[in-house]
């Protein structure tokens, strides 16, 4: 009868290995794989393998780190973004702004300063010009020029623009006083 002698699992080199005898020299070591493990490689360096093992144990804070370090830098993202955006549309309620901003798109009547409006509800406006406008939309009011122009700040656009008329509010008499 055929005695085979008893097998061992060993870790040796970081692979899981088989030996046929607790005796036996690492020389006849082989692998599970069928490789031979390299004669003559020399062991890694004591520094390496301290860090090696430092960043083995550190691996999940320095994830951890990492995804803060991303969640910081998409917070300061966001909020330069909401702070450019406000910007654009925060000093849009006295006339001068709004001419700026319309200014750089259409060449405005240098003689007259306009009257200002905004829509603020859309379903009121029955005009056939206006119906493009949406609220929130600034509107410059040339009387004498007979213009008007529609701008959009939310898309920094002129919507439309086109002829207006004004007709003079009728003149409230007053009541002439009975001298006596």
């Amino acid at each position: 009868m055929l005695r085979l002698p008893p097998q061992y699992w060993t870790l040796a080199a970081g692979t899981w290995k088989v030996t046929t005898s607790m005796a036996t020299t690492p020389s006849r070591t082989r692998s599970i794989d069928g490789i031979r493990p390299r004669q003559g490689t020399t062991p890694r360096s004591t520094s390496s393998m301290r860090l090696a093992r430092l960043l083995a144990r550190r691996r999940w804070q320095l994830v951890v780190a990492g995804i803060g370090i991303l969640l910081v830098g998409a917070a300061l993202l966001g909020l330069l973004l909401m702070h450019k955006h406000s910007a654009n549309t925060a000093n849009l309620d006295n006339v001068t702004a709004v001419k700026a901003k319309v200014a750089s798109h259409y060449l405005l009547p240098a003689d007259e300063e306009p009257a200002l409006a905004t829509v603020t509800d859309k379903s009121r406006l029955n005009t056939p010009f206006l119906k493009t406008a949406d609220n929130g939309d600034k509107i410059l009011i040339y009387q004498q020029n007979h213009l008007a122009i529609i701008y959009r700040p939310s898309i920094d656009r002129i919507v439309s623009v086109g002829p207006v008329t004004i007709d003079a509010p009728p003149q409230a008499t007053q009541p002439q006083a009975n001298n006596q």
